[in-house]
């Protein structure tokens, strides 16, 4: 077998940055932009007419970033005609996953899942080692949101198309109209300990960054592990909201050793700078200082 890594886990990628699969200078150029994870994009940025050429450069551009040791990504499309071959070049390629576009029902990964289990075995790869994420992008989507995940196997998160679910509901981008979808869905798949990556606003406008920074802000508090970009300008914001800064590690460090105190003293909670702190108020300390 071929030795590709194995990521058995996403949802500790806080940062993921799209890259066209033709664009050479952003390729070379994905590993120093300060993302976790990168996804090369065979969809959206890509104009119908070139996706084959953009399959086609895929094993280039996988095999240029490799090196690198970050999690690869692949986005495909789901058209009839187009996905088979997009998930067969993203395994033989050599993807650690791939993010299925538009997913409305469960079918969909359940042919995506036969596909991709007969490439593994033509590209020599370990069973199962491919994983995928499913974005949700319509309010089909959303309603189905409860079968999707209970297709397990290679599923390891859900991801929130704002643009195209504001389209789905004939509205603009905003947080007025996604806010409760985001939440939903956020909350959907934290509910089976997967990643959960997106915004409840456009990702559309990334020179906006004081927007953009609330928009991350407000991500994170309804619950999702990440978020994906489409400039570089927006990794660097979203790393700043998701991980955990330099003071709130010590605030985390300072509450367990109080519990733990607390704790050889016989005491189930323990008071510190005027607040109460116990049992579920520490486990997020210790979750905030793993992360």
């Amino acid at each position: 077998m071929s030795k590709h890594p194995v990521y058995e886990t996403f949802n500790t990628l806080r940062s993921l940055l799209f890259v066209p699969a033709l664009n050479d200078k952003f390729i070379d150029g994905a590993h120093t932009r300060g993302a976790e994870g990168i996804i090369f994009d065979l969809e959206d940025s890509i104009i119908y007419d070139r996706k084959l050429a953009a399959r086609d450069a895929l094993a280039s551009a996988v095999a240029r970033v490799r090196p690198h040791a970050l999690p690869l990504l692949v986005r495909v499309n789901n058209l009839p005609e187009l996905l088979e071959d997009d998930l067969h070049a993203a395994v033989a390629a050599g993807a650690d996953a791939i993010l299925i576009p538009k997913v409305d029902t469960p079918d969909l990964l359940r042919d995506a899942d036969r596909m991709i289990t007969a490439f593994e075995q033509q590209a020599h790869r370990q069973p199962g080692s491919v994983k995928y994420m499913a974005l949700i992008e319509s309010a089909k989507g959303m309603f189905n949101i409860a079968q999707i995940l209970q297709t397990g196997g290679r599923l390891r998160g859900l991801g929130f198309g704002s643009e195209d679910f504001a389209a789905s509901l004939g509205v603009e981008p905003d947080a007025q109209a996604l806010s409760a979808p985001a939440q939903s869905m956020a909350l959907a798949a934290r509910a089976f300990d997967l990643a959960a990556w997106g915004l409840p606003g456009s990702i559309a406008d990334f020179n906006d960054t004081e927007a953009f920074e609330q928009l991350v802000r407000k991500a994170k508090a309804y619950g999702f592990t990440g978020a994906l970009g489409i400039h570089p300008k927006q990794i660097e914001l979203i790393n700043k909201a998701f991980r955990p800064s330099p003071e709130d590690l010590v605030q985390a460090k300072r509450i367990i050793d109080a519990y733990e105190q607390a704790l050889s003293n016989g005491a189930g909670a323990v008071a510190l700078d005027g607040k109460m702190i116990d049992a579920p108020i520490v486990e997020r300390a210790r979750r905030l200082v793993g992360a």
